[in-house]
Order: C-alpha cells, then sequence, then structure tokens
C-alpha cells in the first residue's frame, strides 16, 4: 500500500490547468489566519486579519490585526510595511524574487513560472503540491502546497525549520 509521501505525482500542463482552475480566481479581498510551526515550539505562532489584491497593479495589501497591527505591502519592487501609528512604507525585503513568488501564488499567476514542479495525490482532492526548482528562491522556501476546500484557500510554505499555514476566506458582498 502506498503512502500519502509516496503518492504525489508530477502532473502535466493540462492537470496542471483544471488542479489551478480554483488559484487563478483568488478572492480579491477577504480576511486571513497564519500559523507558524517552528520545529523548537509546540504550539504555532498565529496571526490574523484581512488583504486585499490588486491584480491591475499587481499587488497585495496584508494588514495583519492581531497580535500586533501591521500592514505589508508586496509588489514587483519588494516587499515593503507600514507600522502602526506610521504614515509610509519602509522596504524591508529588497529581493524581488521573492515578492515575486508571493505575488504569484496570491494572484493565481502560478502556471508560467519555471520555479515549480507541481504534483497531486489523489488522496488529498483539491491540493496540489511543489518544489522549489529555482535556487534563488529555494533558499526563502522549499516547497509549496496550495489546497483548496469549500470556502477556504490554504497555501502552506515550507521554510527551513518552519512551514506556515495561510488560510484565506474571501469576504462576500451583501
Amino acid at each position: 500500500m502506498a503512502t500519502a509521501a509516496t503518492s504525489w505525482q508530477t502532473i502535466d500542463t493540462q492537470q496542471l490547468k483544471q488542479s489551478l482552475a480554483p488559484f487563478n480566481n483568488f478572492p480579491v479581498k477577504g480576511s486571513f489566519v497564519q500559523s507558524k510551526k517552528l520545529k523548537f515550539l509546540t504550539v504555532p505562532i498565529r496571526s490574523s486579519g484581512n488583504f486585499a489584491i490588486d491584480k491591475v497593479k499587481s499587488e497585495l495589501l496584508w494588514h495583519q490585526q492581531t497580535p500586533v497591527e501591521q500592514q505589508t505591502k508586496i509588489n514587483q519592487q519588494g516587499i515593503f510595511q507600514q507600522k502602526q501609528g506610521q504614515n509610509n512604507f519602509v522596504k524591508v525585503v529588497d529581493d524581488s524574487v521573492i515578492s515575486q513568488l508571493l505575488l504569484a501564488i496570491f494572484t493565481g499567476d502560478i502556471t508560467t513560472e519555471d520555479w515549480f514542479l507541481w504534483q497531486r495525490n489523489p488522496a488529498e482532492a483539491g491540493c496540489i503540491k511543489s518544489d522549489i526548482l529555482s535556487a534563488d528562491l529555494s533558499q526563502y522556501v522549499q516547497s509549496i502546497k496550495l489546497c483548496h476546500l469549500q470556502n477556504v484557500l490554504q497555501i502552506t510554505l515550507s521554510e527551513n525549520q518552519v512551514e506556515t499555514l495561510i488560510e484565506l476566506t474571501e469576504h462576500k458582498e451583501e
């Protein structure tokens, strides 16, 4: 009997397009819960807030509300933060490669990148994963897993000694 770890299979371009269809329509606005699991902690570090994606500007605004209020803006030029009580965004990450990776994930435009080797596992319906092929990117993130559950999109980023799970829920206009 194959285990879940060994049943991930590389998918072709057509299967990838089908698997990515739910992610191509990422919500433009919503809320998030982020959990970071560090190997040396028994309980993940959690944060939450709201996000907005401007696909025209290719920009993500990430407004963390708990445990500390902070706004982060990600665009092609880098990653910028605005701390509580400040008016200006300050560049905190100058490396555009990581900002391009995050934008590709959050805008759902991840099919054209040469950075990924996508796989799916029939035992995990609605999920695909990829190891990062780019040496520049793999110093930040080693793998990505995307899952489309009923009303939640999950993004799991595996980094050195850290696993980050981000759950996105779309804001519905009433």
